[in-house]
């Protein structure tokens, strides 16, 4: 079971809401969720308004001697967003080449005064500046190649979803049937306090945002502005490896990918938990306010673990070991779902399957429009080895079956399975 470009819109959304949850959602040492006065709500739509930028000729309006009219509804719904797509720039994330384009020339271009109420406009002055400032960043896309950076940016991400769609349906391949087990891993130093830590964080990220906005810089020239005094690696001009606390605390994604290695090599020595262990996909994931943390899916074999909540409470407690308690971690499979994609799931049950796959797409495609790491260079995504290939023919055939349309199984883009519980 493959997914496939009909699934792309799906996966994309969950991507954005997935940074939209990061930036705006805190916890405290109980598990309580704080949301903070950030919204990237309309990210998504500025996504679709540069694609209908870079990949159409559609202009919004056309302008006669009779007046102005709608051209193409398509991107003239877009059209009264500018002012909310502009503030959509903060200090400590990297953003794609399309939509750090859009930031760059909106700043250059005169339609800026009149979006954000400085002047005003007759209607056809207001088309008049909507048309020309989409032609100007087609002129400039096109000037600085940005479909080829587009897909640089995005290589990435398309090899860890390839990588996917060649791992799971092979595990199927060789398994009747398998139980996921999803646990988040945290830890505690990137915890709020209570109520009055969120706010106060939350305007000390909004002010440096604000900053960011008014004087718009790539990312990689705004790496060295710190949150807090500024370290040997800052005073340099390199982005630094922690996400910074408004109180100083972090983790920095060295020590995360090194927990993380450690849980993987101690599999040997620790049979009670990891004997049938067959598979995982893993990712390392930022939230503003959380830092750095893990997501990890397991696969066990089916026919030998079917206790999946208990399992994954196991691994859970041994994160907390393996840490010398600076981690905690959230059971996703005692938390029962509309549209489950954990537990036992047999190598037919398309419906089950599908849901897997779609919610490991997030995994795999999560810095697709957005970063916050420290280098690009920094390994966030992780499967295990691909299984062997089945070489006796007894038993029922395994398939690859090809995804449906997605709206025909999973009603709710990403509602499915652990999907649900990636809010940090």
């Amino acid at each position: 079971m493959l997914l496939t470009t009909d699934d792309d819109a799906i996966i994309d959304h969950e991507v954005l809401n997935g940074f939209e949850r990061n930036m705006g959602i805190a916890r405290d040492s109980h598990g309580r969720k704080y949301k903070l006065g950030i919204n990237t709500k309309h990210l998504e739509s500025l996504v679709y308004f540069m694609r209908e930028v870079i990949y159409t000729d559609n202009l919004p309006y056309e302008i006669s001697e009779k007046g102005v009219r709608t051209a193409s509804k398509e991107i003239e719904r877009f059209i009264p967003r500018l002012r909310i797509f502009s503030t959509f720039v903060f200090h400590d994330v990297a953003l794609s080449p399309d939509l750090e384009l859009f930031q760059k020339e909106f700043r250059k271009h005169p339609i800026k005064d009149y979006v954000m109420g400085l002047k005003k406009a007759t209607v056809r002055k207001k088309a008049e500046l909507c048309n020309d400032f989409i032609n100007r960043l087609r002129t400039e896309a096109k000037e600085c190649r940005i479909k080829a950076k587009v897909n640089d940016w995005e290589r990435g991400s398309e090899q860890n979803l390839k990588r996917i769609n060649q791992y799971v349906p092979a595990i199927f391949n060789v398994h009747a049937r398998i139980n996921a087990i999803r646990v988040d891993l945290y830890y505690h130093n990137s915890e709020c306090k209570d109520q009055e830590a969120v706010e106060s964080m939350s305007a000390h990220f909004q002010h440096l945002d604000s900053i960011a906005q008014n004087v718009y810089l790539p990312y990689e020239d705004k790496a060295s502005e710190t949150l807090s005094p500024a370290s040997p690696q800052q005073e340099e001009g390199k982005p630094t490896a922690h996400v910074q606390h408004a109180d100083g605390c972090s983790t920095s994604i060295f020590t995360v990918t090194e927990d993380w290695r450690h849980l993987m090599d101690n599999k040997r020595g620790k049979p009670s938990l990891f004997k049938h262990l067959i598979g995982y996909v893993a990712v390392i994931e930022c939230s503003r306010i959380g830092g750095y943390h893990i997501h990890a899916a397991f696969f066990f074999n089916g026919s030998r673990v079917q206790k999946d909540a208990y399992l994954a409470d196991q691994i859970g407690k041994y994160w907390v070991q393996l840490t010398d308690h600076r981690g905690h971690y959230h059971n996703c499979n005692a938390v029962k779902y509309k549209h489950p994609a954990l537990g036992i799931i047999n190598h037919d049950d398309d419906v089950k399957r599908r849901n897997l796959m779609l919610a490991l797409a997030y995994f795999a495609k999560k810095d697709q429009f957005v970063r916050i790491k420290p280098t690009l260079k920094t390994k966030t995504f992780f499967t295990g080895h691909l299984p062997r290939k089945r070489t006796s023919k007894k038993g029922r055939p395994r398939r690859n079956t090809v995804l449906e349309k997605t709206s025909e199984i999973v009603p709710n883009r990403m509602d499915a399975g652990f999907r649900e519980v990636h809010d940090n």
